[in-house]
């Protein structure tokens, strides 16, 4: 009996002793640690080694080969942070995203003028000096030189003061969304190249 005891003793310290190495990559599945999971990858470190207080090294290396910006979503890059596998490759820029979204043409006004400046919303928008004497009640011609309507109310950025969308109304009532990167003013009169 006391030979069983005392094998059974041995053994069992020698897989504790064990465990991390046997683990492989990642540390296995106590989290920060290599012990105290028994998970897939976890051993029976019961917490004791690189976990005691301090992160393994073990997964040290474990980001270099993830695929996993290859598969997460704009929204799951945007919040992870620099450790993050998701940044160990590189990913689409932002300024590619959205490059064609008709948003801006749909989106409330409150959305657009609180949106991020890197969204979607905020992409056509100007500087306000880049159209100085733009005010409500200007004529709005098209590109031909036709009349349009008269600019009937401009939304700015709440965070940069940058002008998003021109709203024009026509002479039948109908209210036109312009986007602030095709305008231009001359003489009091706003052009747009949209139309």
């Amino acid at each position: 009996m006391l030979r069983n005891f005392l094998s059974t003793t041995i053994i069992s310290v020698g897989i504790v002793i064990a465990a991390p190495a046997l683990a492989g990559p990642g540390g296995g599945g106590g989290g920060h640690g290599g012990g105290g999971g028994l998970g897939v990858h976890g051993g029976l470190g019961a917490g004791f080694g690189p976990s005691m207080g301090m992160p393994s090294n073990a997964g040290a290396n474990a980001r270099v080969n993830s695929r996993g910006a290859l598969y997460a979503s704009p929204r799951g890059i945007a919040h992870s942070n620099l450790r993050s596998s998701l940044h160990a490759r590189s990913t689409a820029s932002v300024s590619t995203r959205g490059a064609h979204s008709q948003s801006l043409m749909h989106a409330s006004l409150t959305a657009i003028s609180r949106a991020n400046g890197h969204s979607a919303l905020a992409r056509s928008s100007v500087a306000t000096t880049a159209l100085p004497g733009l005010a409500s009640g200007l004529t709005v011609k098209g590109n031909g030189g036709a009349t349009i309507g008269t600019v009937s109310q401009i939304v700015t950025g709440r965070s940069d003061g940058r002008i998003r969308l021109v709203l024009a109304t026509s002479s039948s009532g109908r209210t036109i969304r312009l986007a602030p990167s095709t305008l231009s003013i001359s003489g009091g009169v706003v052009t747009t190249t949209s139309m």
